[in-house]
């Protein structure tokens, strides 16, 4: 027995979830822990307090309780579906473990992934800021100062470009740009930046033209990783999945961040996966289960089969993953079932909102499309599905509900 019971929380912005149970006598108490979080079950005794049991929390878990604290349940996710368990005992199996529950992780696209950050000059990006608020005549003096007493520098002469495009000073900084092209042609740093303009503009031909017998030891030994990470992006959207593979595995023994590159790696293990989909392990990361809903989902459509497509899609890791080809999909099949009942108008409609905020989300990041190769709906088909579901939603509103029907 224990007058007090400890728990580590290294989330300690986030409240602990409690509740109780006067029935059991027992208080309820969700947090998390260092690798996992936990539901801990206490029991007040005169003596102090007694752990009646402990362990892992399931998948999105939440208690819910009467207002008079009788009854306590937990409200969980479990293989995608709702869940809700009494807490009298120990939560029976299977449940997905949280490691897996709150892996929200989808691949990186944009250039946060694949840009290798530009080393500081002391004072040249307040140099550069300063002239930029100069008057014009003075300002492009100033600047040309800066130019030419960096000239023998690459990467001082890619750190002014950049200071000056953000602010504003675009046309400058990209003849900048190209005289470090020319002056410094062979230059690891330069050679690194033109493949990343290549990836920037999704020209993943050139990008590989770029890097083909380069050595990322050259940028040194803590950027080298920057190299294959590029090489494995470019040989994805080109199909070479294998290369791709062992590309991003280079980059993680280079020292690459393992957090954004297990996702590639999760994804092309996905695609590549020949295997009956039953056959798959479960429990899998996020990107693993959504490529096999997915995969399902796109099956049924192949036969006809809606309310197959939809049983396969209406799950949580699609809703969790707010991601445009699972959401698109679920889009369309909500579309095609044409509910006409109050409760499937609500569904339907709360889907196509999700969907809408989701696609006018992307066009502000490049984050949010899972990349799936040949199995992607392309962008053009996406915004056709985006165009029927604000129709559908505006005439819902103009119905006065749910888009009620006459």
């Amino acid at each position: 027995l224990l007058s007090r019971v400890e728990l580590e929380d290294p989330f300690m912005e986030a409240p602990y979830a409690l509740a109780a149970s006067s029935e059991l006598g027992l208080t309820f108490v969700l947090h998390h822990g260092e690798d996992d979080a936990e539901i801990v079950a206490l029991r007040s005794l005169r003596e102090g307090l007694e752990v009646a049991w402990r362990q892992s929390a399931p998948e999105a878990a939440h208690f819910i309780q009467d207002i008079h604290g009788r009854r306590a349940l937990l409200l969980s996710v479990d293989e995608g579906r709702l869940r809700v368990d009494t807490l009298e005992t120990p939560l029976p199996a299977p449940h997905t473990p949280l490691s897996f529950a709150n892996d929200r992780a989808l691949p990186w696209t944009g250039p946060s992934f694949f840009e290798c950050l530009l080393r500081e000059r002391p004072g040249l990006a307040d140099a550069a800021q300063a002239a930029c608020s100069l008057p014009a005549v003075a300002r492009g003096a100033r600047i040309e100062d800066l130019r030419r007493a960096h000239d023998p520098d690459a990467e001082a002469l890619l750190l002014l470009a950049q200071t000056l495009s953000r602010a504003g000073e675009q046309d400058r900084a990209e003849g900048i740009v190209e005289q470090a092209y020319q002056r410094h042609s062979s230059h690891p740093r330069i050679v690194l930046h033109r493949a990343e303009a290549a990836a920037r503009e999704e020209d993943w031909g050139a990008v590989l033209t770029h890097l083909d017998g380069f050595d990322g030891q050259a940028l040194g030994e803590e950027r080298a990783h920057n190299v294959p990470k590029l090489r494995g992006l470019a040989l994805f959207h080109i199909g070479r999945f294998d290369e791709a593979l062992a590309s991003f595995r280079k980059a993680m023994e280079e020292g690459g961040d393992p957090t954004r590159l297990i996702d590639w790696i999760n994804l092309i293990d996905a695609l590549t996966d020949e295997r009956p989909l039953e056959e798959w392990e479960k429990p899998a990361p996020l990107v693993r289960r959504l490529v096999a809903a997915i995969r399902r989902a796109d099956a049924c459509l192949a036969r006809g089969d809606i309310e197959g497509a939809h049983a396969v899609l209406d799950v949580w890791p699609v809703w969790q993953a707010e991601e445009a080809q699972s959401l698109g999909r679920l889009s369309h099949v909500v579309l095609e079932r044409a509910p006409t009942d109050p409760v499937g108008c609500f569904h339907a409609g709360l889907v196509l909102a999700c969907f809408l905020e989701q696609q006018g989300q992307l066009r502000e990041s490049l984050t949010g499309n899972l990349p799936l190769g040949k199995w992607a709906w392309s962008d053009a088909r996406l915004a056709e599905l985006e165009e029927r579901a604000r129709a559908w939603m505006e005439a819902g509103a103009n119905a006065g509900g749910p888009n009620r029907r006459q």
